[in-house]
């Protein structure tokens, strides 16, 4: 039995040991890549390098951890982008970056997902040391979420201010480009929603600021924005998690309405899609009064109003579908008593202390 356990250590040792090798050859192989990037076109001017290369980095993803992940997009995605020639940035992005971006937007809405159904463990303030492997993990994912954003602020930037030369053209190339701007924007939308608030309020940031770029041009992408952005925005508008995430969720979300509404009435059939207890006449009492005011902090204000209103309905709703809930268990633990003890009245749950014996006078 010794001698089982010596070898069972011994191979496990070996197998950690051919871990480290070939984690430490990848991040070598990143950095390697990293500084090629920097030698102006030499990467970038050789055709289909970044079909090539993607297949390099994530063609087989399996075993590849969020550590690698994180790795890989800081140390080579961030340097690719930042690093590509004004001449390169057309041919070269428009065939890496609906790849890339549609990968990482389905990588990080499956990590997500089993964070979700295992339920959130960090609350922000543990040591490294109080870190159980479950809040590791969603605590890697997090940093993988948060280089994510870094990686979407290199591409496109988070303001309309600033913006480098390089971020300008890209910009222009995505906006035209709808494969490209479809990828960002799904991402965008999810990364908006995920329950991290960081994340949350720098995904905002970043959509926020493209806006005047890209709505109002094209009646696919307003549909989108209609069904998807709206819908992202309002999720963080309608949860008390964001709080600190809403002013800006709200900013977004005025200057997205009011720009579509005004070429269409679709904006007003998505958000009542979204909101089905809203009526026709709460719209239109709505838009009513965000015609009526000046200032756009004024019309933020009215939206937010406007949200807290059938949020509040949605909460009591809420409220009442869970005492309903309760109720219908309580019921069915009554029916699974009399089926085992006999049919007996006073094995009802809402008959408490002999109540129906004590209104007809038994004690």
């Amino acid at each position: 039995m010794d001698e089982s356990v010596k070898a069972m250590h011994t191979l496990r040792d070996f197998a950690d040991s051919v871990g480290h090798i070939v984690r430490y050859t990848r991040e070598y192989a990143y950095l390697t890549i990293s500084s090629i990037s920097e030698l102006e076109e030499t990467l970038y001017e050789i055709p289909n390098m970044a079909t090539t290369l993607w297949k390099a980095l994530a063609g087989d993803s399996v075993g590849i951890t969020l550590h690698s992940w994180r790795h890989m997009i800081n140390l080579v995605l961030r340097s690719i982008i930042k690093n590509c020639p004004s001449k390169f940035i057309e041919p070269f992005f428009t065939e890496l970056l609906p790849q890339v971006l549609s990968k990482i937007d389905s990588l990080l809405m499956e990590k997500w997902e089993l964070v979700y159904r295992k339920g959130l463990q960090l609350e922000g303030t543990e040591s490294d040391e109080q870190l159980s492997e479950e809040m590791m993990e969603e605590h890697m994912l997090r940093q993988l979420t948060a280089v994510v954003d870094r990686m979407l602020i290199d591409l496109v930037g988070q303001s309309s201010n600033n913006l480098s030369s390089r971020q300008i053209e890209t910009r222009r190339v995505i906006c035209k480009d709808k494969a490209t701007l479809g990828a960002l924007l799904q991402l965008l939308c999810h990364i908006i929603m995920f329950k991290d608030t960081r994340c949350s309020f720098n995904a905002i940031l970043v959509v926020r600021h493209l806006l005047e770029e890209i709505s109002g041009k094209d009646d696919e992408v307003d549909k989108f924005l209609c069904d998807s952005l709206i819908q992202a925005l309002l999720h963080v508008l309608m949860d008390n998690f964001y709080v600190d995430v809403h002013p800006e969720a709200a900013y977004a979300l005025t200057i997205l309405y009011i720009g579509l509404r005004s070429k269409s009435a679709y904006p007003a059939v998505a958000l009542q899609k979204l909101v089905p207890t809203l009526s026709t006449e709460k719209i239109t009492e709505f838009e009513s009064l965000l015609i009526s005011v000046k200032s756009f902090k004024q019309r933020r204000n009215a939206f937010l109003q406007f949200i807290a209103s059938f949020k509040n309905e949605a909460d009591d709703q809420d409220s009442e579908n869970r005492k309903l809930q309760e109720r219908n268990k309580q019921l069915e633990s009554a029916r699974r008593s009399k089926k085992t003890n006999g049919n007996n009245v006073m094995d009802d749950p809402f008959v408490e202390n002999g109540t129906l014996n004590n209104l007809f006078g038994d004690s």
